[in-house]
Formats: structure tokens, C-alpha cells, sequence
């Protein structure tokens, strides 16, 4: 007893090891990133739907526009209302989806998203789009 289970421990720290690659390629505009950079980001948007479906192209474009941005717990993200302009995929962490009900002004918890999914897409397809969740 008290022995971890190994091939967890090893996804996990090929899992952290991989985020921590995307962090810093993130962490380069787009003008520096190589083609193994983009190589990198382009599998990751294989696993985002609205971005897998684009043309080869277009994601290459996306990749050099990608930008790391670190939320403290809580903060929200967006706000139910504001205009969406951005999308978002989430590298690490968690977020709360909720929204309100204008007749009660009460707040419903729509769903928890976590490493791996992906938020704001409306902003992608439709310009001048309003949010119709809170994400913190």
C-alpha cells in the first residue's frame, strides 16, 4: 500500500510537461515562433472543434495570434453581457459557466469546463456578439 499507481504518475507529468511546452511557446509572439512551434499549436487546435474545422490556413493564422493570459482563482473572465471578441481553450485549471435569470436575478451554474474544452466561440462566428454566460 502507499506506492502510487506509475502510469498515472507518468501521464500526469507528460501531461504537465506538454503544457508547460505550449506555456512557453505562448509565451512568444507570433513573429517568433517557428514552424515547430506552430507544429505544436496546430495539435492542439486538432482537439478544439470550431478551430478543427477552419482550413489548414486559417489555423496557422490563428496560432500566430494565440496569446497565454493567467487568471487568478474567482476572476472572472467574462461577463454575461459584454461583447465577445475572444475565444478561449483552457490549458490548465478550471472555470465556472453561469447565467442569469433576468426575471429572479438569480444566478444558475450552467456547467464547469475544464482542461482541454473551450469557451466564447459565439465571438468567433458572429461579430458584434453579447455574451450570454459569466465565466469565472
Amino acid at each position: 500500500m502507499g506506492v502510487s499507481n506509475p502510469v498515472i504518475a507518468s501521464m500526469r507529468e507528460v501531461s504537465r510537461q506538454q503544457r508547460d511546452v505550449k506555456l512557453k511557446i505562448l509565451a512568444k509572439s507570433g513573429e517568433e515562433r517557428d514552424e515547430d512551434d506552430l507544429k505544436i499549436l496546430l495539435e492542439t487546435t486538432n482537439k478544439i472543434d470550431i478551430l478543427r474545422k477552419m482550413p489548414l490556413e486559417t489555423r496557422i493564422e490563428v496560432c500566430k495570434l494565440l496569446e497565454v493570459v493567467m487568471m487568478p482563482t474567482g476572476s472572472v473572465v467574462f461577463q454575461e453581457g459584454d461583447k465577445g471578441d475572444t475565444f478561449f481553450s483552457i490549458l490548465s485549471g478550471s472555470v465556472v459557466v453561469t447565467h442569469k435569470d433576468h426575471s429572479t436575478g438569480r444566478q444558475s451554474v450552467l456547467c464547469h469546463l475544464y482542461s482541454g474544452h473551450s469557451f466564447g466561440e459565439l465571438a468567433m462566428q458572429k461579430a458584434n456578439t453579447l455574451r450570454m454566460a459569466t465565466v469565472t
